[in-house]
């Protein structure tokens, strides 16, 4: 029972209160004795035995009726006290029987997290964190991978499972099936197919292109990027360009679009910033600086990354 149901048993003294009609009936006839006794008549029929002997009087003494109809009301007072009480009661009967409901089902949850390998997924999180898009079930089999064989062992199995012929058929259904890739469908296509073909050298520039192109492009679905070609100013929520106080307009950087679709704590954030978008690997390869990028890893490390990116574009409004 709330203090809602609790409220609805107190009744209200001041209104529909038989003592307090009373009270204010005999104040009137002190003042007008003329209507005292048809008052006292009325009052008669509904209060006790006692009232009505007193109505019979010739002569009224007010003092007594003012002591009898406030010990009636004291009375009334106390009997919605008590009902007060009992219901009060039996809130807290109620509480503590679904306390103990509750502590009863959370025990077995509990006991379940407290058997976990806690180091285990620390060090997952740590490694592989970044893949924020796979399922508890996946990530728990690469956890277990990782404790018993280590990191190489979780990346073969990641380049096994994402260079499947059917996952990849899947990911190229899904660039013709969202608008805000289909005009990529070429391009992506054609990557993917080099990745599965293992053509690495062809496969990891045109993915690190056309990812970067797609944050961009999920900048602007996402109304924090000016809808222009090849523009990164920023827009407020009117859609107008934020200008400093100069008024030039204020860029956007690839690491703060990242921040911004995925949340400052995103580890695929920083994972894409610091480890893809960056000194590491897609400077050197796009401009022309490394040649020695044509790895199984880095390949499917951006199939991965695609794959989240889906993840969240499906979840835009159509």
């Amino acid at each position: 029972m709330d203090s809602e149901d609790i409220d609805k048993k107190i009744p209200v003294v001041k209104e529909n209160n038989p003592a307090f009609d009373s009270i204010s009936k005999f104040a009137n006839a002190a003042k007008a004795p003329s209507e005292a006794m048809n008052r006292l008549a009325e009052v008669a029929k509904s209060q006790t035995e006692a009232l009505g002997k007193v109505a019979e009087m010739t002569h009224v003494n007010t003092n007594i009726i003012t002591d009898i109809l406030a010990k009636t009301n004291i009375d009334a007072i106390t009997n919605v006290a008590k009902s007060n009480f009992e219901a009060m009661q039996s809130a807290s009967q109620l509480a503590q029987t679904i306390a103990e409901s509750v502590s009863k089902s959370i025990s077995p949850l509990m006991n379940m997290f407290a058997s976990i390998d806690r180091g285990g997924f620390e060090k997952f999180n740590e490694e592989f964190g970044w893949l924020e898009a796979i399922s508890m079930a996946y990530a728990s089999e690469l956890q277990k991978e990782l404790k018993i064989n280590g990191k190489n062992a979780v990346w073969d199995r990641l380049i096994k499972d994402f260079s499947d012929v059917d996952f990849l058929k899947s990911i190229k259904d899904d660039i013709v099936k969202y608008e805000l890739l289909k005009n990529r469908t070429d391009v992506v296509i054609r990557a993917i197919e080099h990745h599965q073909n293992k053509d690495y050298i062809s496969s990891i520039p045109l993915f690190l292109s056309q990812i970067e192109g797609i944050l961009w492009d999920m900048g602007i679905k996402e109304k924090l990027i000016e809808n222009n070609p090849n523009s990164n100013y920023m827009i407020d929520i009117k859609g107008n360009i934020i200008r400093d106080k100069s008024g030039k307009a204020i860029e956007c950087g690839l690491g703060e679009l990242l921040m911004k679709l995925y949340g400052k704590d995103s580890k695929l954030s920083d994972h894409t910033k610091n480890e893809i978008f960056s000194k590491n690997l897609r400077h050197p390869v796009l401009h022309g600086r490394k040649t020695d990028y044509n790895t199984v890893v880095n390949s499917t490390m951006l199939v991965l990354l695609l794959y989240m990116l889906i993840e969240k574009i499906s979840e835009y409004p159509k």
